[in-house]
């Protein structure tokens, strides 16, 4: 018989945890019955779900207080009786523990933590505290919690957690053949692409941008994503003056993709970062990419043989960070190129596949 797995996650919104659940999902279907449970917004990443054909439960909670839709979950996961549950960060993760601790559900239970717990802005919320005893109790009645890199594991044993059922699965992208479309001419385009979040740190990204703009009139920034800065960072653009800077809102996958192509140099100035998947896209097409020092950003450009990484600390070194790559393109192209020899060994989702389908069967056998 085939066996059911049951992913749940708040929202399908464009997200990094988001698109790498849902590809999850969608590669699992070939080998498993697959149930996809959305506890509040449906996004546009649902289109990826639906073109498998992958029935989508959508809860509709209305609040963390909605009753009512706990009801409906637990419900649902009882009539359902998958033998795998998969959940990915805090709500989605400890909802599905509470069933286990109530003995709804009873076979495997895998969670997907936030990778870094003291330096996400999470942390400075009120609430903080509260959810980190929640999770922590909880947490024991997962089987195995999954992170995309070892940070977890160091955070963790320091909160009094037991790091035993941790498991490591570096997050992977799909590895298709494209080779660099740089510039030949004198004109350079940058690019962000992402969220249009605080944490991306992207009005510092202009101002930044504005210092080498005024030296160099042949180059621009294009500015790929939505979120709810979109407004205010279009605003402060035009109210700077910053004619070189280009905010090109949400665009479909293949679009973004399109856009790094023609970029020559990609740049993610956050100042947190989980996992950036935004680094495999840009590694993907062999790009000179520029990161901020952030242990996140590290876990893909760990060497100055991958890319440039500046000091958020150190006055205007995003400038100069960004002034060298032009100046040394050549320079710039090789270490675009490693990066995309580094993507290739340690983060292809064929490999990332690979380890969960390893990770489900291990743990099905304890339930047998």
């Amino acid at each position: 018989m085939i066996k059911k797995i049951l992913f749940i996650i708040a929202n399908t919104n464009i997200g990094g945890a988001q698109r790498n659940l849902i590809q999850l999902a969608t590669e699992m279907s070939k080998k498993y019955n697959i149930y996809f449970m959305i506890l509040r917004q449906e996004g546009e990443l649902s289109n990826e779900l639906k073109s498998f054909n992958i029935e989508i439960l959508l809860i509709n909670q209305k609040s963390t207080y909605d009753i009512k839709s706990y009801i409906r979950v637990f419900k649902i996961i009882r009539e359902l009786e998958p033998d795998i549950i998969h959940t990915q960060l805090f709500f989605s993760n400890n909802i599905a523990r509470f069933a286990k601790f109530l003995g709804i559900y009873k076979k495997v239970l895998i969670s997907g933590e936030r990778t870094n717990t003291f330096s996400s802005p999470w942390t400075k919320q009120p609430l903080y505290s509260i959810a980190l005893f929640i999770d922590k109790f909880f947490s024991k009645y997962t089987d195995v919690i999954v992170s995309n890199n070892d940070e977890l594991k160091e955070n963790f044993s320091l909160l009094g957690y037991s790091t035993a059922n941790i498991v490591i699965i570096n997050n992977g992208i799909e590895l298709i053949d494209i080779y660099n479309n740089h510039s030949e001419g004198t004109d350079k385009v940058f690019c962000f692409v992402g969220r249009l979040e605080d944490v991306k740190n992207l009005f510092f990204l202009c101002d930044q941008f504005a210092l080498l703009a005024n030296e160099c009139n042949n180059i621009s920034l294009k500015i790929v994503g939505d979120g709810k800065l979109y407004i205010k960072l279009q605003q402060y653009i035009i109210t700077k003056k910053y004619k070189f800077i280009y905010l090109l809102g949400s665009l479909l996958k293949t679009e973004v993709y399109n856009e790094i192509l023609i970029a020559d140099i990609c740049i993610l100035p956050s100042f947190y970062e989980g996992f950036p998947n935004t680094l495999l896209e840009y590694g993907l097409f062999r790009k000179p990419v520029i990161v901020s020092n952030i242990k996140g950003s590290k876990i893909v450009i760990n060497s100055d043989d991958v890319g440039y990484v500046f000091d958020l600390n150190k006055e205007n070194d995003l400038y100069h960070k960004m002034k060298y790559s032009l100046i040394h393109y050549e320079e710039s192209l090789i270490k675009g190129e490693n990066l995309r020899i580094r993507i290739e060994k340690n983060f292809s989702l064929f490999a990332m596949i690979h380890k969960f389908e390893k990770l489900y069967v291990k743990k099905l056998k304890n339930y047998e």
